[in-house]
């Protein structure tokens, strides 16, 4: 098996095995790019190496190349447990700043909502 050092030796083949793993099917280098936050330039000249290593298996169902990451890999569940746990992390992180957020926002909702009741009333909407 590869090390982590070895699988993650890259932004590029980070971001485009982040973007597999969470990808149900098949896609193109440019809209892999583009999803990954990558350059295409970078994302061709990563693949290569992601296919002959058979993390990412390459499929010719249209004129143009399609990628998809190889679940049948040894890697692939050292991979899912880092996805998935860098995944957990990003939403605990992000459900902290929202909550801060929210409840600054939150009396300004009520305040408006109350404006809104009070409108309906005056023009006896119910």
């Amino acid at each position: 098996m590869k090390s982590l050092g070895a699988l993650f030796s890259s932004k590029a083949r980070t971001e485009i095995l982040r973007v597999l793993y969470y990808q149900p099917d098949a896609i193109g280098v440019r809209p892999l790019a583009r999803i990954a936050g990558l350059l295409p330039r970078s994302a061709e000249l990563a693949i290569p190496s992601l296919v002959e290593e058979q993390l990412v298996i390459r499929q010719f169902r249209h004129a143009a190349p399609l990628y998809v990451l190889n679940r049948n890999h040894a890697a692939y569940g050292l991979l899912a447990a880092i996805f998935s746990a860098a995944t957990k992390a990003t939403i605990i992180e992000r459900s902290r700043k929202l909550s801060g957020k929210a409840m600054a926002i939150l009396p300004f909702i009520a305040e408006a909502g109350e404006m809104l009741a009070c409108g309906k009333r005056s023009l006896h909407v119910t």
